[in-house]
């Protein structure tokens, strides 16, 4: 792994932390958490993937 995939992970882990932390704030309950979950990891996933596909 060189430097720039640990920056990428460590950037995502942070993103998901806010986005469970933003979840967290507005009270919902455990499955609706576990679903906003499941979204943000398909949508970074997908971002990622699409990113590097098409890195020149």
């Amino acid at each position: 792994m060189n430097t720039a995939t640990i920056v990428a992970v460590v950037g995502v882990a942070a993103a998901l932390v806010l986005a469970i932390r933003a979840v967290r704030a507005h009270a919902m309950s455990f499955e609706r958490m576990a679903t906003m979950a499941v979204v943000w990891i398909l949508i970074i996933m997908t971002l990622a993937w699409i990113l590097q596909r098409y890195a020149p």
